[in-house]
């Protein structure tokens, strides 16, 4: 079963029909960290805020989003309140 990141990454490159080259080129990480990110069944810990940075670049979403989806594939869960 897909974490929430494997999810979020997959139906990105999926719905843009960009490669996992594409998304690390745009977001200026390893082509090997996209891959491992889209295909690691649990992470074990977060990335690095410059990994999630990256990441949303290469995806083109809000960085909130990349954070909540690789945090919840940690089994962090995350709650934001409204301001």
């Amino acid at each position: 079963m897909a974490n929430a990141l494997q999810e979020l990454v997959k139906s990105r490159l999926e719905q843009q029909g960009w490669s996992y080259g594409d998304v690390a080129r745009r977001g200026g990480i390893p082509r090997s960290t996209v891959h491992h990110l889209a295909t690691a069944g649990r992470l074990t810990r977060m990335p690095q805020q410059a990994t999630l940075e990256g990441l949303a670049r290469g995806l083109e979403l809000p960085l909130d989003t990349v954070r909540r989806a690789a945090a919840e594939a940690c089994g962090i869960h995350l709650y934001f309140e409204e301001t």
